[in-house]
């Protein structure tokens, strides 16, 4: 009380408006988990509803999170374009969009870490798989980011695509 009659309701409101602010900012912080990985260079927060699950390491597979529906979403990095395993014939894979074109239909081009990246549909008969695929090329390194097309417009996972960093 004597802050109130010292300095105004003003301040005092302003004062509290702050820290309820601040409480908010950092209940939202705590809700997520964080991932880095210096070795690949890249980070990526995701909610604590998610967890971290061992891959198959295939196609070079660095990550998988898996919500509580075991729906997943996976990060996978290759050396170079010549590296990756892409349906592409090696003198097709000049650049990352023309080898993505034998891999992937309905490819659109948005801002992925920084860097321009190709998001497209990806369909694997042989395993019943349809999904949503993204690549991006960064410092001569492809990384992808792939889901089920079920987890297209799924908040969690847009916001675990935005907050993909590149370290360096």
């Amino acid at each position: 009380m004597a802050a109130l009659k010292k300095y105004g309701a003003f301040p005092v409101a302003l004062a509290a408006l702050f820290f309820a602010v601040l409480l908010v900012f950092l209940a939202g912080t705590i809700r997520e988990n964080k991932y880095t990985n210096e070795t690949y260079g890249f980070s990526v927060a995701y909610p604590k509803t998610w967890k971290e699950v061992s891959g198959t390491g295939l196609g070079g597979e660095v990550l998988t999170l898996e919500n509580a529906d075991g729906k997943q979403i996976s990060f996978a990095y290759a050396n170079s374009l010549a590296e990756y395993s892409m349906q592409a014939p090696l003198d097709k894979r000049t650049s990352l969009k023309q080898a993505l074109s034998y891999e992937l239909t309905n490819i659109q081009e948005e801002q992925l870490g920084g860097e321009m990246a190709y998001v497209g549909d990806f369909e694997n008969k042989g395993i019943a798989y349809i999904g949503k695929d993204i690549y991006v090329e960064h410092r001569g390194h492809i990384y992808s980011l792939l889901y089920e097309t079920s987890l297209e417009g799924n908040t969690d996972v847009e916001k675990i695509v935005k907050s993909f960093r590149f370290l360096q």
